[in-house]
């Protein structure tokens, strides 16, 4: 193996914007896994449809659990591909997302980063959930 294949071993990461994800929330094709933790989720609000696993929930949940048992919990399947990260501002999003590859049993699963996150999407006018 050289070593630009040892580089490209980490998980495939796409970014996503605004409007996609908006779009995709819209029409039930993106699912939004929120790693913030409850309390930020009511002190701040949160993006509507988006599921909420805390940061140190995600090894777990991803390892752990079988895909029963994942989906029961939070309602969508673990190693479904329209799976979009999002917390405060991205870093703890993209720490979610080698979490869940560490622990993956398809390693070529393609990660979508919300990387501007909660800030970006209330700077950009969307809604708020506040309840």
């Amino acid at each position: 193996m050289s070593s630009e294949e040892a580089e490209t071993t980490g998980p495939q990461v796409q970014d996503i914007e605004f409007e996609e994800l908006k779009q995709g929330l819209d029409e039930d094709t993106l699912v939004l896994v929120d790693v913030r933790d409850s309390e930020e989720l009511k002190v701040q609000g949160r993006i509507p449809k988006a599921i909420n696993i805390p940061l140190p929930e995600i090894p777990d949940a991803f390892r752990n659990l079988t895909d029963d048992q994942f989906k029961e919990k939070y309602g969508f399947a673990k190693n479904a591909d329209n799976l979009v990260f999002s917390c405060r501002s991205g870093r703890r999003a993209e720490a979610a997302i080698n979490h869940v590859f560490e622990g993956s049993s398809s390693p070529q699963q393609p990660f979508r980063l919300y990387k501007g996150s909660f800030m970006d999407w209330e700077v950009k006018g969307g809604t708020v959930d506040r309840s």
